[in-house]
C-alpha cells in the first residue's frame, strides 16, 4: 500500500527551507525525498543539503541543533538513500498500476456477464427479425438476394469467401447446437472440427474386395459413422486409416479372422523393406565385441581396421568407410549410456540414441534428415488446403524425426519419426496417441503426393508407400502405410527393434543396424519409384489419358480427407484479454 502522505504538501516543505527541525522527526535524505518526491537526483540531493543547512542554522531549540550537529550525513550517505528511494518509487508505481488493472478487469468481468445474461434473448429476437425478412423475400421473389443476405448478417462474411474462411461461423442452428454440445460436455474436451463430406464425387473409385466377398471401405465407412464424438480424433478409421497392428483391437473386432489374415498378408506381401547384406566387417566387428566378453568404450575403441584384415579378406574403401561409421556410432552409443541418469527427458533420450543412430545410419547424399521439434510439411499443406491465404495459416503434425529425399522431384518426406516420452515409460494411452498423430501424418504425406500427380497411372500411384518410425522406453517401431484404395490407407509394423539399456550387451545393436540398413536401401526404391510416378504423370498428354478438373482436385483414386480438428473448446467460462 502507498506510504501515508503528511499533513504538509511538496510544495509547502521545498519553500519553506527551515522546516527540517519543526516538521521531520528523522530529518535524513530517504525521508526528505518521501516528502517532496523529487525527480532528478541533482536537484534533490541539492535541495535537501540547502535545507539541512538551514534548520541548523535556524534552529532555536539548543538540543535539537546538537542533535542536527551530530548526524554528518556525508554525500555517500545522500547517493545511497537516493537509491533506495528510486527502488521504492518503483515499487509504489507497480502496486499502483495492478491496483488499476484490476478494477479494469473487475468492469470488464461484470459488463461479459452482464453480456452473456442478454444474449439468449438478443439471439431470439434477431431470429425472428431473420424468419421475418426471409419470408418476406419469398413473397417478392427475392430468394437468392435474401439468402445472401442473410448469410452476410450472420457469418460477417461473403458466400464468395472459401470455406475454411467461414470456419466456426456458419448457420445459426449450427451455432446453437455447437454451444449446446460445448455446454453439455463437462470435461470442457468437446473438439470442433472442419469436416469435409465423407460421400466420394467420384466418377471412378477403387475398391478393396476380400476373396469371401467384403468390400473394406463399405465396413470402414460404416463403422465409423458410429464413432462417439470423443472418440473420433483418435481412431484411426475416423481418419480413413486401417490399422493393421493389432494396437487398435475394434479395427480387428470388424472383420473375421480370415478377412484379417489375407488382409495383413496381402500388406506385408506389397509393404515391405528391401533386404540388403552388411559388409562382413560390420560383422566381424560385432564378432569381435562379443568375444571379447567385456563391451565397454575402451575395447571398442582398440577394434581398427588393420586388427580385422588381418581375419577377413581384403577390404575396398566402401567397407572401410562403413566401418568407421558404425564403430563410432557404437562409441557414441556407449558413452551416451554410461552417462544415463534417470529421468530422462524426451528430447534429451532422442539426441543420445534414437536421432543420433538415424542420423549417422542412414544415407546423407540420398536423405535430407530433419530432428528436433518440427512439422510435417505435407500435413501442413493439406490443412492449409483451400484455406483463405489471409488467415493465420495452420501447422502440420509434429514429428521429430524428418527424412526427405533430395533427388525427388516432389521433395517426398519419405521417412518421419515421432518418440513417445522419455524415461522411465511413458503410459500405453500417450503412445497410442502418438502413433495416431503419426498414422495422420504418414496419410498426409501420401495425400500430398497423389495430389502433386493427378496424372499418372493409378497402377504406380498405389505402390506408393511411406515409412514411420515411433521410439517409446527402450523399444523401437518401424511402420509403412500406404493407399490399397479409396480412403483405405493401410498401416502396418514392418519391424520391431530393442534397443540395448546396458553396455555389456551392446553388440545386440547389430538388429538395428540391420534394420536401419534396410530402411536405407527402401528409401533408395522409394525414390526411384517416385520419380517414375512424377515421370508417368508428365508424359499424361502423350498417353492421351489425361484426366479432368474434377479427378485432379482429388489426386486418383484416394479420395477425399478428413479434416484435422482446428481447435479444442473450453466449457463455458468467461475469459478476457489483457
Amino acid at each position: 500500500m502507498p506510504r501515508k502522505k503528511s499533513q504538509y504538501s511538496p510544495r509547502e516543505l521545498s519553500a519553506n527551507r527551515c522546516g527540517l527541525d519543526l516538521k521531520f522527526p528523522n530529518p535524513t535524505p530517504s525521508e526528505f525525498f518521501r516528502m517532496i518526491h523529487p525527480t532528478h537526483r541533482g536537484s534533490a540531493t541539492c535541495k535537501y543539503r540547502n535545507a539541512f543547512k538551514t534548520a541548523l542554522n535556524q534552529s532555536q531549540d539548543v538540543g535539537r541543533k546538537t542533535e542536527l550537529e551530530r548526524m554528518k550525513i556525508g554525500e555517500e550517505t545522500i547517493q545511497w538513500d537516493w537509491e533506495q528511494w528510486i527502488e521504492e518509487k518503483k515499487a509504489i508505481k507497480f502496486r499502483q498500476k495492478n491496483h488499476d488493472t484490476n478494477i479494469k478487469i473487475q468492469k470488464k468481468f461484470f459488463s461479459l456477464v452482464e453480456k452473456k445474461e442478454n444474449v439468449n434473448v438478443n439471439e431470439i429476437a434477431e431470429r425472428k427479425e431473420e424468419d421475418d425478412s426471409e419470408e418476406e423475400a419469398e413473397d417478392n421473389g427475392m430468394e437468392e438476394k435474401a439468402e445472401d443476405s442473410l448469410a452476410i448478417a450472420s457469418s460477417g462474411t461473403s458466400n464468395n469467401a472459401p470455406e475454411d474462411e467461414k470456419e466456426g461461423q456458419g448457420n445459426d442452428e449450427e451455432n446453437l447446437d455447437r454451444d449446446e454440445n460445448a455446454n453439455n460436455n463437462a470435461n470442457g474436451d468437446y473438439v470442433e472440427r472442419v469436416e469435409q463430406d465423407t460421400q466420394d464425387t467420384l466418377d471412378h473409385q477403387k475398391q478393396w474386395i476380400l476373396s469371401s466377398g467384403t468390400d473394406v471401405a463399405a465396413v470402414l465407412k460404416q463403422y465409423a459413422q458410429t464413432i462417439p464424438e470423443t472418440q473420433k480424433c483418435l481412431n484411426p478409421i475416423y481418419w480413413g486409416i486401417l490399422d493393421l497392428t493389432s494396437e487398435h483391437v475394434e479395427t480387428k473386432s470388424l472383420f473375421t479372422a480370415a478377412d484379417w489374415k489375407e488382409m495383413v498378408d496381402n500388406f506385408n506381401k506389397e509393404v515391405k523393406l528391401s533386404e540388403t547384406i552388411a559388409p562382413d566387417i560390420v560383422y566381424h566387428l560385432f564378432d569381435t565385441i562379443v568375444n571379447s566378453g567385456k563391451g565397454n568404450v575402451g575395447e571398442i575403441d582398440r577394434i581398427s581396421v588393420e586388427s580385422i584384415q588381418r581375419e577377413a579378406s581384403k577390404l575396398s574403401r566402401d567397407d572401410e568407410d562403413e566401418f568407421i561409421a558404425v564403430k563410432r556410432a557404437l562409441l557414441t552409443y556407449a558413452e551416451n549410456l554410461a552417462d544415463i541418469d534417470l529421468p530422462m527427458s524426451e528430447m534429451t533420450f532422442d539426441n543420445l540414441f534414437t536421432n543420433m543412430l538415424a542420423r549417422r545410419f542412414l544415407d546423407k547424399k540420398e536423405l535430407k534428415m530433419d530432428v528436433g521439434e518440427i512439422c510435417c510439411w505435407a500435413s501442413a499443406q493439406r490443412r492449409n488446403e483451400g484455406r483463405s491465404v489471409v488467415l493465420r495459416a495452420r501447422i502440420g503434425q509434429r514429428c521429430d524425426f524428418r527424412g526427405t529425399l533430395k533427388n525427388n522431384i516432389d521433395k517426398l518426406e519419405a521417412i518421419i519419426g515421432l518418440r513417445s516420452g522419455g524415461l522411465p515409460t511413458v503410459h500405453r494411452k500417450k503412445i497410442f496417441e502418438d502413433r495416431t498423430d503419426l498414422m495422420v501424418a504418414m496419410r498426409d504425406i501420401l495425400y500430398t503426393f497423389f495430389v502433386a500427380n493427378p496424372n499418372a497411372t493409378d497402377e504406380k500411384l498405389h505402390q506408393t508407400f511411406v515409412l514411420g518410425i515411433q521410439s517409446w522406453g527402450w523399444t523401437q517401431d518401424i511402420y509403412g502405410m500406404d493407399c490399397k484404395g479409396t480412403k483405405i490407407c493401410r498401416f502396418g509394423r514392418l519391424r520391431r527393434i530393442k534397443l540395448q539399456n546396458t553396455i555389456c550387451t551392446i553388440s545386440c545393436l547389430e538388429e538395428l543396424y540391420t534394420a536401419i540398413s534396410d530402411v536405407k536401401v527402401t528409401l533408395k526404391s522409394i525414390c526411384d519409384h517416385t520419380n517414375s510416378v512424377a515421370l508417368a504423370n508428365a508424359q499424361a498428354r502423350r498417353r492421351k489419358k489425361r484426366k479432368d478438373n474434377k479427378d485432379d482436385s482429388v489426386g486418383g483414386y484416394f479420395g477425399t480427407v478428413t479434416g484435422t480438428p482446428t481447435k479444442k473448446k473450453r466449457s463455458d467460462v468467461i475469459g478476457f484479454e489483457l
